[in-house]
């Protein structure tokens, strides 16, 4: 059995709620003694990076420095943590000292990492992936390999009008028994692009669908329009609430323009795998040399 005595230390970003953070840990064994803080600690937006950086210097000089014997008891006793917590004080405090039984025999070092990762270390969390619509599409179009099986990518549509053919560049065509424009809002991580891909369908999409819907199909069936819209969840870091809410009112004004013109809208992720899955469906599939 290996036998460590450990204490918390902890950080209090607001002093008037007092909840404390356990951003490091202190442990003693075997004659030795060591500490580890987290470096995550000074990328939260609640830490002082000054007062951190103030107490991580003050833990290396009492922990790591030579002892001074005439003001510190042994640094492998119980005191000398005692004594390390009254030093400190409003932001960072230590826990009094705790014992760690650990059956096996290890060493110190992994003794060290051990308390670490189960007392300070961040819970591993599986990031959740954005359900973007648009990049399921993406990912699927990739996956199926769509454009070598026919699918065109930024084609130019033609639009006969009085005034002789008008032009509109989709996202994607395919032609295969049907004729299926595809176009996209992605909201991305510049509100620029994202901005543009909106005026871009807004200034446009009513028109070009009214006349797209209702012109002749050369297979015979009814042309098809759908729209991949991500959803605007939150505002961009450089955008004003006022801003924010206009370009939300815009793209469900998009939206329900392409309902109302007889459109698709797809802007869940189950919807675009549907989507996707039916196009797979209708390709050639690929010759295999």
């Amino acid at each position: 059995m290996s036998i460590f005595h450990y204490a918390l230390i902890r950080f209090v970003p607001n002093a008037e709620r007092m909840e404390p953070i356990n951003i490091g840990v202190v442990v003693q064994g075997g004659g030795k003694i060591a500490f580890k803080l987290s470096p995550h600690v000074a990328k939260r937006k609640d830490i002082d990076t000054q007062i951190y950086q103030k107490w991580r210097k003050f833990f290396e000089l009492e922990i790591s420095g030579p002892a001074v014997p005439l003001f510190q008891p042994p640094k492998d006793s119980p005191d000398f943590i005692r004594h390390l917590g009254s030093l400190c004080e409003n932001t960072i405090t230590i826990t009094r000292p705790l014992i760690q039984d650990i059956r096996e025999q290890i060493s110190f070092e992994e003794a060290l990492e051990s308390i670490y990762d189960r007392l300070v270390a961040p819970a591993e969390t599986k990031k959740k992936q954005p359900e973007r619509p648009t990049s399921y599409f993406r990912q699927f179009e990739e996956e199926k390999e769509f454009r070598k099986r026919g699918m065109k990518k930024h084609p130019y549509i033609a639009i006969p009008s009085d005034s002789g053919n008008r032009h509109w560049n989709a996202f994607r065509q395919v032609l295969n028994g049907q004729d299926l424009v595809i176009d996209k809002i992605e909201v991305g991580n510049s509100v620029g692009l994202t901005a543009d891909e909106i005026q871009k369908l807004s200034s446009g999409a009513g028109s070009f669908l009214a006349a797209f819907l209702t012109s002749p199909s050369p297979t015979g069936r009814p042309p098809r329009y759908c729209l991949i819209a991500d959803q605007l969840a939150a505002k961009f870091s450089e955008q004003t609430d006022e801003d924010y809410l206009i370009m939300q009112e815009e793209l469900q004004n998009i939206k329900e323009t392409v309902r109302v013109k007889g459109g698709e809208v797809l802007d869940q992720p189950n919807d675009v795998i549907a989507f996707a899955e039916d196009i797979d469906r209708h390709l050639p599939e690929l010759e295999v040399a």
